[in-house]
């Protein structure tokens, strides 16, 4: 405007600021532009169950039966099988042969519940093999 300071600072009222986005319109919007979460972790929308098993706990019980919950996250282990972790470690899980076809199918960072058994190999190695898995 005529007559004003060109170096002055004028005020603009934009109003009442935004609400803040919940946790999981986070996720949401996060995987969509960035295609992972990174202000939280998707297991963090869902509530497990006492009976469930944390990763890091899996090679405690070597042959027993347990569910744990779980994202799918990038990257391809070889076989039927993927990685899965939960904010913590990641292990890999081998799907049985009918879970296997449908492995594509398993969308990265949602939540998962899976049940199986923990296996060891001759090396010491060793992963989970799913016989049910669930999309939460």
């Amino acid at each position: 405007m005529k007559g004003e300071d060109p170096g002055r600072i004028q005020r603009v009222n934009l109003g009442e600021p935004a609400a803040a986005e919940t946790p999981a319109e986070r996720v949401a919007w996060e995987t969509e532009l960035l295609g992972q979460p990174l202000s939280v972790h998707p297991l963090a929308l869902v509530a497990a169950p006492r009976g469930a098993t944390p990763l890091r706990r899996l090679s405690v019980g070597r042959g027993k039966a347990v569910t744990v919950y779980a994202v799918r996250i990038p990257g391809w282990p070889g076989g039927g099988g993927m990685f899965i972790g939960d904010g913590e470690t990641f292990v890999v899980a081998r799907l049985a042969k009918g879970l296997a076809a449908d492995r594509g199918r398993r969308p990265y960072w949602r939540p998962l519940r899976l049940s199986g058994h923990w296996q060891r190999d001759e090396w010491d190695g060793g992963w989970l093999q799913v016989e049910t898995i669930e999309v939460i």
